[in-house]
């Protein structure tokens, strides 16, 4: 496998398992109360709203032309380090990425 095969693996895997992770946190989203303004909603409406403002963006962008289909091999080992990276990857606030730098002691 060459390095470029590898790394291509390695974001198919990290990619897939992260829109896994979203869909998931979406579904779970949907069925949650949300305190908006102090008014209490339910996701669902939330979600709509901001799926709303994404489809304006879209239509809004010039669509690209031509397609790729990319290639069709995958790495086992490579594509399982990307879904481990996606399994441990933040996607929201979170207090894992902290700003600034720390200083290395001896």
């Amino acid at each position: 496998m060459t390095a470029r095969t590898a790394r291509r693996s390695f974001y198919l895997g990290f990619a897939d398992t992260i829109a896994k992770r979203c869909i998931e946190a979406q579904r779970n989203m949907m069925n949650e109360e949300v305190n908006v303004n102090g008014t209490t909603t339910t996701g669902a409406l939330v979600l709509a709203d901001r799926r709303s403002e994404v489809d304006k963006f879209y239509t809004s962008v010039p669509k690209g032309r031509g397609s790729w289909g990319g290639g069709s091999s995958i790495g086992g080992a490579a594509y399982g380090a990307g879904q481990e990276a996606g399994r441990n990857a933040s996607l929201g606030n979170s207090s894992a990425v902290r700003s600034g730098r720390t200083a290395i002691s001896n």
